[in-house]
């Protein structure tokens, strides 16, 4: 079963804002690598935010092939144990139940999204959003779900064959985390995620896709 879109980043959820930051100036650096950076903030109604971006020497359409390729999600999401996913005929929108084996002392987690694809008019980039339905699927046992879900990714064609992907969001993992510990996860998960995200997106069999034949044949 392929994944279309899986928008989020770990085991903790992303409550994101409507558009990504033009400015780094309000943001805190916390880590970065050799081809990332993660940043945080408090928001003006006091989520912590996130925001991470890599810039990554491949084709447009790796991201979405990477996604495409749910097998490899593990390899890549940090604390990913499975997916399921519902892809629409359109190839546009999906339907994605994903499985997070979190890190002791945390519960798992899981977490039901709607995602969707847009393609900007001059093809050199496109936007994947990402919207709750937790509340509209029984919930799993074992499992704790995440709750209030809404995030985007971002993914930019740069010069020198080089494509910026972003991701910025907010998050509630629900339960009982002190807000601290929700506050590191969520960064050493994002880092971990962009990091292994970076290195597969090198490959050839994402770095050849092409963005357009994958939003036509899903």
């Amino acid at each position: 079963m392929k994944l279309l879109t899986h928008l989020t980043t770990t085991a903790f959820i992303f409550t994101a804002t409507n558009s990504f930051a033009h400015s780094l100036n309000d943001w805190t650096l916390e880590t970065e690598g050799p081809s990332f950076e993660v940043y945080s903030k408090e928001s003006q109604d006091k989520r912590y935010e996130i925001l991470a971006r890599a810039d990554v020497q491949t084709s447009l359409g790796a991201f979405l092939a990477l996604m495409q390729d749910a097998e490899r999600a593990p390899d890549w999401v940090a604390n990913c144990k499975k997916i399921m996913v519902q892809t629409s005929s359109s190839g546009l929108d999906a339907i994605v139940h994903s499985y997070y084996d979190a890190p002791w002392p945390v519960k798992d987690r899981d977490m039901v999204t709607k995602t969707h694809i847009h393609l900007d008019d001059d093809q050199q980039g496109y936007t994947v959003s990402v919207s709750d339905l937790g509340q509209d699927i029984p919930k799993s046992v074992g499992y704790i779900r995440i709750q209030n879900i809404e995030g985007a990714w971002d993914v930019r064609q740069l010069e020198g064959g080089f494509v910026r992907v972003t991701y910025q969001g907010s998050g509630n993992p629900a339960g009982n985390l002190p807000q601290w510990v929700t506050n590191d996860l969520l960064v050493q998960s994002t880092s971990e995620t962009f990091e292994q995200m970076t290195q597969l997106l090198r490959e050839d069999q994402y770095r050849n896709a092409s963005t357009l034949a994958l939003l036509q044949h899903p």
